[in-house]
């Protein structure tokens, strides 16, 4: 009897260690997901911080008339818009040392569609 009383006590204490190494794992992978979790979440809100600024910078009317100029190519009532060629511009960058400017989109579309 004192045999199986043991080994019954041996046979609880094993499970008992199992049971628990289990949680510690357990509690381990949990830890672990949690720190991935945190730093997932500060790298979400420092995005969010980048993007209210931008937010931020896109309402103002600087910005506003920017895009209207250079990329919907519109102009103010009082304005006319001056249509260059390519060619009379890199005829007079060798004369007065112009800088070569990149195309302005209204360039790029004219050049498209008229081929000059």
């Amino acid at each position: 009897m004192k045999k199986t009383t043991r080994y019954l006590m041996l046979l609880v204490e094993v499970g008992v260690v199992i049971s628990l190494s289990r949680g510690l794992i357990g509690a381990l992978k949990t830890r672990d997901s949690l720190k991935d979790l945190e730093v997932e979440k500060k790298k979400l809100e420092e995005e969010k911080k980048a993007l209210e600024e931008r937010l931020k910078e896109v309402k103002k009317p600087d910005y506003l008339e920017y895009v209207a100029r250079e990329e919907l190519n519109l102009t103010k009532p009082e304005e006319t818009l001056v249509i260059v060629d390519k060619e009379l511009l890199e005829k007079d960058e060798g004369k007065k040392g112009v800088v070569k400017e990149k195309l302005k989109n209204w360039q790029k579309w004219r050049l498209l569609i008229l081929g000059f």
